[in-house]
């Protein structure tokens, strides 16, 4: 869990937000968020 947590972390940092919490809520609002980080599209 650690592992996927740290992982999350990462992309969230890579994404260039500084701060993680406020980065989590802003992407649970909308799930599709967290595909545009990773260059994905929604199906």
């Amino acid at each position: 869990m650690a592992t996927l947590r740290n992982l999350a972390i990462g992309i969230l940092k890579t994404a260039g937000h500084t701060s993680i919490a406020a980065a989590c809520r802003h992407h649970t609002r909308d799930a599709t968020r967290i595909l545009e980080i990773l260059g994905l599209r929604p199906a």
